[in-house]
């Protein structure tokens, strides 16, 4: 009898990838969603759909029995804390609770998925997971809370927990909004004929990583750390923001204007990932930034 996964955010940017990853693996997958910003089409065809909250705690109880393992992706977004940083915490630290409660009641194994944001900026060439942690917004804050509390259930209950922390991803289903993803918002500047606009200099450079390769990453991690580790998910080189609007005008073919605006509230200066860990327990990233930007922009072509 095949192993059956709880997806919480299941119909989410990268939880509807991770739902994929694991439906490839012969799992049988439930995806939770409230649908605040997933979309119920992005859940794959095969993949059971439960639609509510993590705040929920009977109906937790009830789709977290009928499981054996749990992936924890649900998650108030770092916009929405900026405008109501006590709505992320509710979601993102107390609903990570309601989360780990059930699971230790049934004895179910949790693979809690952090964010690379909760190191702050980098202070390594490429960040181990040992680097100091200094989240630098109430998102960040909220997810190390979350991950702080998962850590603890698994020393003092013995509860099976990983924690994985992917660093930034871009592709398919990926929200459009002002703090989205700059892949997503510059492709759509771009379509559109407006401008670029990059916050800062442009200098700041980001870990991005194709979301299918991320999507993989995490399900290899849940399956293979050893429990009450912690795993850094990304491509493993860092590229610039002024980088990634030159590419993608290329990749347009459109010679789109680029305008420099004041830097955003807790914007982080770099972030670059030591995979190395990742790596030992079996992961390797199949695309680099232009094949995932390519098949992004065929994806965006057709839907």
């Amino acid at each position: 009898m095949s192993e059956r996964i709880l997806v919480t955010g299941g119909a989410g940017f990268i939880g509807s990838f991770v739902c994929e990853e694991l439906l490839k693996t012969g799992k049988e997958v439930v995806a939770l969603d409230d649908l605040s910003v997933g979309k119920r089409e992005y859940v794959p065809k095969g993949a059971e759909f439960a639609e509510g909250s993590i705040m929920d705690k009977i109906l937790l109880d009830k789709l977290v029995s009928s499981c054996d393992k749990i992936y924890h992706l649900a998650v108030v977004a770092l916009p929405i804390s900026l405008k109501n940083p006590v709505a992320a915490h509710d979601v993102n630290a107390t609903g990570t609770v309601n989360l780990l409660e059930a699971a230790r009641k049934y004895g179910k194994g949790f693979v809690y998925v952090s964010s690379s944001e909760v190191y702050g900026n980098a202070k390594e060439e490429n960040m181990k997971e040992t680097h100091q942690l200094e989240p630098r917004t109430p998102y960040a804050a909220s997810k190390l809370a979350g991950e702080v509390y998962a850590l603890s259930y698994c020393r003092t209950f013995g509860l099976p927990v990983v924690v994985v922390r992917p660093f930034n991803s871009f592709g398919p289903h990926h929200r459009e909004d002002s703090y989205s993803c700059v892949v997503t918002r510059f492709i759509k500047n771009v379509q559109q004929n407006k401008p670029i606009v990059i916050f800062g200099d442009g200098e700041q450079s980001r870990d991005y990583t194709y979301v299918k390769d991320t999507a993989r990453g995490i399900v290899i991690c849940g399956e293979n750390a050893k429990l009450g580790d912690v795993v850094n998910i990304g491509y493993g080189k860092d590229i610039t923001i002024n980088e990634i609007a030159r590419i993608i005008k290329s990749s347009i073919g459109v010679e789109a204007k680029i305008t420099y605006a004041n830097e955003r509230p807790g914007d982080v200066r770099r972030l670059c990932a030591d995979t190395s860990k990742a790596r030992k327990l079996g992961f390797e990233p199949a695309y680099s930034f232009s094949t995932g930007l390519e098949e992004y922009l065929e994806w965006l072509k057709r839907y």
